[in-house]
């Protein structure tokens, strides 16, 4: 009788329930942080200049782009070995201070470190060949904006400021 007492109260007994073989333990999954879309370039450019004959105060020129087309691609690798990133960028207008001409599309490289950056402007095309023109080589990136400067030399120096920020990229890729 008593080993039929025992049993009942065992039977009786509350029990474990395992998990199911999902491994659902029951936690939510944080979302993964946001990373940069480094094949976007979307800059904003200031374009300015004092010369003896007039000065040009900051004219800003908006840039959107990505990247060139695949036949291009081999030929500006060439150029510039260590850039991590190319682009074709588009430039919102293709005049600055009222009579410097820009072009309709230019191309562009970056080298991508830790805390900074290379900023390159390409001349050439892809059947001639490209050569790599370094425009800054103290620029910084924080993980999603490239900050720099650059003279470029036409008539006057101009001077331009860039920041390049970088949009998130999509979930998945």
């Amino acid at each position: 009788m008593t080993a039929l007492l025992i049993t009942h109260l065992l039977a009786c007994t509350p029990a474990t329930v395992g998990l199911d073989d999902t491994g659902d333990t029951g936690t939510t999954t944080e979302p993964p942080d946001p990373v940069p879309d480094l094949t976007v370039w979307d800059a904003e450019l200031y374009f300015s200049y004092e010369s003896w004959t007039g000065d040009c105060e900051p004219e800003l020129v908006s840039e959107l782009g990505g990247p060139p087309e695949d036949f291009e691609i081999e030929p500006l690798l060439a150029a510039c070995p260590g850039c991590t990133a190319l682009y074709e960028a588009f430039p919102s207008t293709t005049e600055v201070c009222g009579w410097i001409e820009l072009p309709d599309s230019d191309m562009r490289g970056l080298v991508l470190g830790d805390d900074w950056a290379q900023v390159y402007r390409f001349e050439g095309n892809a059947s001639d060949g490209y050569e790599a023109v370094l425009l800054d080589n103290t620029a910084t990136f924080d993980g999603w904006t490239v900050a720099f400067a650059a003279e470029i030399s036409y008539w006057v120096t101009l001077d331009v400021e860039g920041t390049l920020t970088f949009p998130e990229a999509p979930l998945g890729e």
